[in-house]
């Protein structure tokens, strides 16, 4: 058992069992740099510096962020999983990310500006573009950014140059076609009021 009171300071500290500290450990460096932390580790003269948290291949390493005690002591979790080699991130106590060699897993709502998607993506529930004020757009990047684009009541499919290839309109239930539409081995059937024609 090691008590002191102030300053300890030394190039090497070994300790066997329970340390408590009352006031900050600082690691490396002799200034505090922000007055919410208890703990500093490294210098702004070090090119590099870190903690490491270390498990046998099978085990867990773990960051809690605890208000409380029993569970209220882990509401929120960044967990490494060695056996598998992913990262977990949770929050009020329930998983929300899941990192691997392979991708991400989100678990619930997804909110971004801008989401870039280079591979395959698996989407269990709605996917809502835009807002109530502005048109909405999703792009498909393939020899060009073609893409569908939904305004007040029309979806429309343009080219890359804004040009729309289709349009249809969910209040007058229309649909318009800038070139060609071919049928192949399908019947075209029209029905409604009889003021529906077909020009040939």
């Amino acid at each position: 058992t090691i008590t002191a009171s102030g300053e300890v300071e030394g190039g090497s500290l070994d300790i066997n069992g329970v340390a408590n500290i009352s006031d900050d450990l600082l690691v490396a460096t002799a200034t505090h740099y922000y007055a919410g932390t208890q703990i500093g580790v490294g210098d702004t003269s070090d090119s590099q510096n870190g903690i490491v948290i270390t498990t046998s291949t099978t085990g867990n390493g773990y960051v809690l962020f605890g208000d409380g005690t029993a569970a209220d002591a882990y509401v929120g979790t960044i967990r490494y999983a060695h056996e598998g080699d992913y990262m977990q991130l949770s929050t009020g106590g329930a998983l929300r990310l899941t990192l691997n060699s392979t991708g991400a897993t989100v678990v619930g709502e997804l909110e971004a500006t801008t989401l870039d998607i280079n591979g395959a993506a698996d989407i269990s529930g709605a996917l809502v573009t835009g807002n109530i004020t502005t048109a909405s757009r999703i792009t498909f990047d393939y020899g060009g950014d073609h893409y569908f684009e939904a305004g007040t009541n029309t979806l429309a499919y343009k080219s890359s140059g804004g040009t729309s290839v289709m349009a249809l309109n969910a209040s007058t239930s229309a649909a318009t076609f800038a070139g060609a539409v071919s049928l192949t081995g399908g019947a075209l059937s029209i029905s409604g009021d009889g003021s529906n024609a077909v020009t040939l």
